[in-house]
Formats: structure tokens, C-alpha cells, sequence
């Protein structure tokens, strides 16, 4: 096989696996630190991307390096359709599990009406509900770091940050043994969340300044 011939198929299996995955060249380029320029010149065979940078984009896309290199069959499209679904399937159990065991938490504690914090005279087990939702968060936090890119990230980190400020602050207002301005943490929530929205525009900034020109 010739270098032509080679760079052909490795840039057809470029073009093939980005939009199988659903993704812009630009969004490519954001997730493996090049420029969009350089992912264009791969998928048009008029470069060659070096075998770490292939290995990079083969693992994101949840596929061997050989896939990237040679002509891809029915097999590995198949191998590919199963990862996407994947990226939706799994983490939708993952939640799944984690309210399912606050169910199970709540039906025991309640089946042996276990006595512990009074919160307005509510059992204290019922707020495993309310703490089931920044947990679940966390969880899709860790998929979203690896699958989703950083807007993913930016929307469950600000969820995340008033879902559990609003957890902590129905159990320290209903908790009678609690001596704590409770507001006080919505101004600390306040702070994570503009330190949330300045990360999310300074990164594109920073992402110019670090992109490997080729």
C-alpha cells in the first residue's frame, strides 16, 4: 500500500468516525487539542495525524487503532453504534441505581422506623430523595468529563452546585440542632457558580493559546 493510498483510508475512517460519533471537526479538534485546520487536513489525506495522536482520537471514539488504519467493515460499526448507545445507556443506570438505592434506604428506615435526626418531625430518611439528585449529578459529571465535552461539564457542575446547596440548605433549616445561617451558603453558591461561568469563557481562550499548531 502506498502513502496515497494509506492516507486515503485513514481519512476516510476520520471523516466516517467523527460524524458517526456526531461530532463538528471543530469540536474534534477542541477534544484532542489541535486546531480544526489540522483535523481538516487529516480528513482530507492532505496530512497524516502521528500514531499518539490516532491512538487519541481511537480511544475517544471507543475503537481500536486499527479501525483508524485500515478499511473499516461491518464489524466495527457495529463496535462503534454500541458505544454511542452506550453513552446514553449507561449513564441512565447509573442514575437509576443511585434512586433506587435511596428507595431502598428510605423503604428499610421507614419499615423499621428507625429514630434519628427530627427534622420537623419528618423522618430524616426522606431526605435520601433530595440528596439522590446532586449524587446522580456527580456520577453523570464523571461520563460527561469523559463523553460530553466541557459545555456538558458547565451545565451539571452549575446543577450540581445549586442542586446540593439546596439539599444541605433544607436540612440545615429543618434541623433543630443546627445553629447555622443557613443563607450563607447560597452566597458560597453564588461564588462557585460565577467561577463556573468565568471557566466557561476563559476556556476557549486558553484552549487558542495551547492548540498544537501542525
Amino acid at each position: 500500500m502506498n502513502d496515497i493510498n494509506f492516507r486515503h483510508i485513514v481519512a476516510k475512517n476520520l471523516v466516517y468516525y467523527r460524524k458517526l460519533n456526531k461530532l463538528t471537526q471543530v469540536q474534534l479538534a477542541e477534544k484532542i487539542n489541535y486546531s480544526d485546520k489540522a483535523v481538516s487536513k487529516w480528513e482530507t489525506g492532505e496530512s497524516l495525524p502521528d500514531v499518539e495522536i490516532l491512538k487519541v482520537i481511537a480511544n475517544l471514539y471507543g475503537i481500536k487503532l486499527d479501525a483508524l488504519v485500515s478499511d473499516y467493515d461491518e464489524m466495527s460499526k457495529k463496535v462503534v453504534i454500541f458505544y454511542n448507545i452506550n453513552k446514553i445507556i449507561v449513564p441512565l443506570i447509573s442514575v437509576t441505581i443511585v434512586f433506587l438505592v435511596a428507595s431502598l434506604l428510605y423503604v428499610s428506615f421507614n419499615w423499621w422506623n428507625v429514630p434519628f435526626i427530627e427534622i420537623n418531625n419528618i423522618p430524616f430518611y426522606e431526605l435520601f430523595y433530595l440528596f439522590a439528585i446532586p449524587i446522580s449529578l456527580i456520577i453523570l459529571l464523571v461520563f460527561s468529563v469523559k463523553w460530553w465535552g466541557y459545555i456538558g461539564n458547565t451545565v451539571i457542575i452549575s446543577l450540581l452546585i445549586w442542586t446540593l446547596v439546596l439539599a444541605i440548605f433544607f436540612t440545615i433549616d429543618n434541623v433543630s440542632s443546627f445553629n447555622i445561617q443557613s443563607e450563607l451558603i447560597f452566597i458560597v453558591a453564588g461564588i462557585l457558580q460565577i467561577a463556573t461561568i468565568i471557566w466557561f469563557l476563559i476556556r476557549p481562550i486558553l484552549k487558542i493559546f495551547s492548540i498544537k499548531k501542525i
